[in-house]
């Protein structure tokens, strides 16, 4: 069966990110429901999101998704766990807008400011800093449905 454009284009952000040399090494993860445990660097999760109504150009559809990237952190003393969790964000950001076409899977990926996620105590262990970094993916499909 032949792959969708849609799931072309999620699979490009998860490969950019896992080939960034900024985030080498961290734990990159799509569709994943919340963790119990999160690594001492962090957690990042790929959020496939919803896609916006599409608008017909002519021979092809416009497409708009949605995506969540869900940034974790729980380690060390407060000050230190915010700080690495603003540095994880940063990362993540310039990952993507190294190349916002995705290596040309997509028109354009936009970064838009992250949304601060009360911070939660996971089993008596330090807690855990979440943000939720919203991108927009801009594509063109043959398909209506992306």
């Amino acid at each position: 069966m032949a792959q969708t454009k849609s799931e072309t284009v999620m699979l490009a952000l998860l490969a950019q990110l896992e080939g960034d040399a900024g985030l080498n090494g961290l734990d990159i993860r799509r569709n994943e429901v919340e963790a119990q445990n999160i690594p001492p660097t962090g957690l990042i999760v790929i959020r496939d999101g919803e896609f916006e109504e599409p608008e017909f150009l002519g021979t092809a559809w416009g497409q708009e998704r949605n995506v969540e990237i869900s940034i974790q952190m729980q380690c060390g003393p407060k000050g230190d766990r915010d700080a690495q969790h603003d540095d994880l964000i940063d990362k993540v950001s310039a990952a993507i807008e190294a190349d916002p076409s995705l290596g040309g899977a997509v028109e354009a990926a936009t970064v838009f400011p992250p949304e601060e996620v009360e911070s939660e105590r996971v089993h008596g262990d330090a807690g855990v800093k979440s943000a939720i970094l919203p991108v927009v993916l801009e594509y063109v499909s043959l398909e209506r449905r992306g």
